[in-house]
């Protein structure tokens, strides 16, 4: 099943029956975000409420959902992490038109 990390612009293949949180330590995604990052529930899952992400089927419409509760099943996802994390990738990389992409805006400086 393909696991789509929107804002890290990463795709991955996940095995039926890891959690989101599994998949996104093994795709180097940070999920913890804020003051502490290392500070998580690590044994007992869930109980920290730090690993939150946007979590949507194909087709569906995304939730909010705690990344170590949600299973990955026969099904596509997609997922949007919290912003304070890694900056994304520049739209310029990703292949947006010129138009849509704030680097083409800057004025150049002499």
């Amino acid at each position: 099943m393909k696991v789509e990390f929107e804002r890290e612009g990463v795709v991955v293949e996940a095995r039926a029956g890891q959690t989101l949180l599994d998949v996104a330590e093994a795709a180097g995604v940070e999920l913890f975000r804020g003051l502490w990052p290392a500070l998580h529930c690590r044994r007992r899952r869930g109980w920290c409420g730090r690993c939150k992400v946007w979590v949507a089927e194909a087709g569906g419409a995304a939730t909010m959902r705690l990344a170590c509760g949600v299973t990955v099943a026969d099904r596509e996802l997609r997922v949007h992490t919290r912003a304070g994390g890694p900056r994304p990738r520049a739209s310029i990389e990703t292949g947006a038109p010129a138009w849509n992409n704030a680097l083409s805006r800057r004025k150049e400086t002499p």
